[in-house]
């Protein structure tokens, strides 16, 4: 018998029953592509090859990942194969029957391997290929690419790459089945189907404690970290993580011990149609998955929070970052003025600029960051333990800051002569300051003793920023910082304006009808001068800083789109792996179900009927441990929501909603492919 004949007949004779495993493979080479190829493309590599260190970021952080994403699709192949191989045990204990050969058996299912290797992995790279050209245009838009210069793109390093990834996963499933085809006897071949898989736990009292443990685990762990999650320190959040854990794995293996049992107890539903049997059969699912359910509950958990917190983060920075350039450039200086700083490097101010303003910084020692914060010192010294509560805290009189708010297009603020302002958008000391205004927190300057203006601190930047981190300025009356001149010390300056629509003479012959327009030339100029001036400021200094909008701007595409992507890469896996060991599962036991199907035809029961049952059973192994991941998500994205509030992202629903439809999309697709995919071998096709 020819080996590679009957091998080609397997697979032709196996494809539609194994579709799931098919589609999975070529789904995983695809996105392994079409992720790795994105900083291949034509117009891609001009941008990797400039200043954009985000996308250099993201691609490197893609090639990093992947290597984790491999060794999550080889241990799928090698759980798939698994499943395929048992399935077929009496198959190949025919072929031995027949006078062939354990290495021969073994060299035919090697040749099945290698040829549903060859292709998924062709079909795999087509679809990849194809893919990463829409993958591509889609980034490029992103970070605001040239798309004039795109052309088809084909990255025969990343193909390489590809193939040697999964080669090597292919060689270790080879591997892994010859192991497993060793290890039976011919009598444990012929007689698989007759070795029923056993009960995990055979005393339904002891399944039912297990069950209360279970419950009481995920409680304890959902209140220590999605109530807690603030307070308890490091050691506690492992622990409460740990008994997550074994509470989830215990769930799924004490509810395969009484399940059955309990759902008899309501005769009525139990009794109804083929419920009894659709209820039989989703035990024995459970009783014999309870790990991979686990497993799989655990995997789209992680899923849904990845997509969460990452379409969130997502969201946060594209509206921060339309709030938070509204002019060209922003400096700090506090050592020395902005504009001395720039005219000492050869830059005058108003040939620079079109419009700005720059307004003096005061400090003085009796405003501390203590003196600010001192109504909910306990609560400041509990979240900022190492704090140096004498720093002097930067100081701005009114009508100056109300110029810097006029140039930044805000409102105007108002104090009495007898009032202070605290300006800060970092959202862990705003809770202080606020904390500390509601306990009628007072600053004293000579004595005279002044309140906030103010009922909570009042949420802007003074210097601008991608993310929520100005850690706070006081804004005093005039007549307090004037009518005290020894009181107070100018430190230095704050500097904010847009640029002036020159061309540097080099440039001049190049401007043209379809050239840069004086403005881009500006911009370009324009941060070349303040990254020219302080770069000469020492490093490790924190007296001069500054922020542009084109950095602003950057910064938070480039977080935004690796963002998306790495958690659309990591989620999507996460989903696939899951849904595709269920379905595997599923797929596998169809065969046992094909005899049992045809009783219930015997008996009475109607191919709708049938169909209802069979769905019913597809429907709840896949809802069962989506219904666990999506309840420990809950707690844990209400931990995460305490911990992001720190850069500002304060709305998680906008994410949590795309997480969702991102879920049902691919997780429901694969649960309807595989009841049409049971459907087929259970009940058959409708002539």
């Amino acid at each position: 018998m020819n080996s590679f004949k009957t091998a080609l007949r397997n697979i032709k004779k196996s494809s539609k029953d194994y579709s799931v495993y098919f589609l999975t493979l070529i789904i995983g080479v695809a996105i392994f592509y079409m992720f790795n190829s994105v900083g291949s493309q034509s117009f891609m590599e001009t941008i990797v090859a400039s200043n954009n260190s985000s996308l250099k970021m993201l691609v490197r952080i893609i090639e990093v990942i992947s290597v984790v994403v491999a060794f999550i699709l080889g241990l799928l192949m090698v759980y798939a194969n698994n499943f395929l191989i048992k399935r077929r045990k009496k198959e190949f204990g025919v072929y031995m029957m027949l006078g062939m050969g354990r290495k021969k058996v073994a060299k035919i299912l090697s040749i099945e391997t290698v040829m549903v290797g060859i292709i998924s992995l062709a079909a795999g790279l087509l679809v990849g290929v194809l893919g990463s050209q829409f993958l591509s245009i889609i980034v490029g838009k992103l970070f605001e690419a040239d798309l004039s210069a795109y052309r088809f793109s084909f990255s025969a390093a990343v193909l390489v790459k590809t193939v040697i990834y999964f080669a090597i996963i292919f060689l270790v499933v080879l591997i892994f089945n010859t192991k497993t085809l060793a290890k039976y006897q011919l009598i444990d071949l012929l007689n698989s189907k007759k070795s029923a898989e056993k009960r995990l736990i055979r005393n339904t009292t002891l399944s039912v404690i297990l069950f209360i443990v279970a419950v009481a685990a995920l409680i304890f762990a959902y209140v220590e970290i999605g109530f807690r999650g603030k307070t308890i320190n490091a050691r506690e959040f492992v622990i409460s993580v740990v008994v997550g854990l074994v509470g989830n794995f215990l769930f799924f293996f004490a509810l395969a011990g009484f399940l059955p049992a309990l759902l008899k107890k309501f005769k009525g539903f139990y009794f109804n149609k083929l419920n009894a049997f659709v209820a039989a059969q989703f035990g024995h699912n459970i009783n014999s998955s309870a790990a991979s359910f686990a497993l799989i509950s655990i995997l789209l958990f992680l899923a849904i929070c990845a997509f969460s917190v990452g379409f969130s983060m997502n969201g946060y920075l594209n509206s921060r970052m339309k709030n938070a350039t509204p002019v060209d450039v922003s400096a700090e200086n506090l050592n020395g003025t902005v504009s001395d700083l720039l005219i000492a490097n050869g830059y005058e101010p108003d040939q620079l600029m079109d419009g700005y303003c720059e307004v003096p910084i005061y400090q003085t020692n009796q405003i501390t960051i203590a003196s600010t914060v001192n109504a909910a010192m306990d609560m400041a010294q509990k979240t900022f333990p190492l704090a140096k509560w004498e720093t002097e805290e930067n100081i701005v009189r009114l009508s100056d800051y109300n110029m810097l708010e006029e140039m930044y297009g805000r409102k105007p603020i108002v104090l009495a002569d007898n009032e202070y302002a605290m300006i800060c958008d970092f959202d862990i000391l705003t809770d202080i300051v606020n904390e500390a205004i509601k306990n009628s927190n007072i600053i004293t300057v000579n004595g005279i003793e002044l309140v906030s203006g103010y009922n909570k601190c009042v949420e802007e930047y003074v210097l601008m920023s991608g993310m929520s981190a100005a850690m706070g300025v006081v804004v005093l009356p005039d007549v307090v910082v004037d009518n005290n001149p020894d009181a107070f010390a100018a430190v230095g300056s704050v500097f904010a304006g847009n640029y002036r629509e020159i061309v540097p003479e080099e440039d001049t012959d190049t401007e043209g009808a379809n050239g840069p327009s004086k403005a881009d030339y500006a911009v370009v100029y324009g941060d070349g001068v303040f990254e020219d001036v302080f770069g000469t400021v020492d490093e490790n200094s924190a007296t001069a800083q500054y922020t542009t909008r084109t950095q602003v701007h950057e910064s938070s595409v480039g977080t935004s789109v690796s963002v998306v992507f790495i958690v659309l890469y990591i989620g999507i896996v996460f989903i696939i792996t899951g849904a595709a060991v269920i379905a595997l599962k599923i797929l596998s036991d169809s065969m046992d179900s094909v005899e049992k199907y045809s009783i219930l035809m015997r008996i009475g029961a109607d191919r709708k009927m049938r169909e209802r049952a069979l769905f019913a059973q597809t429907f709840f192994n896949f809802v069962l441990p989506l219904v666990i991941g999506l309840i420990h998500s809950v707690f844990a994205l209400r931990y995460a929501k305490g911990v992001l509030v720190a850069i500002g992202m304060t709305r998680m629903f906008s994410g949590t909603v795309i997480a969702v439809l991102v879920m049902v999309l691919i997780y429901g697709g694969y649960c309807l492919i595989t009841y049409e995919a049971c459907r087929r071998v259970v009940i058959g096709v409708e002539k």
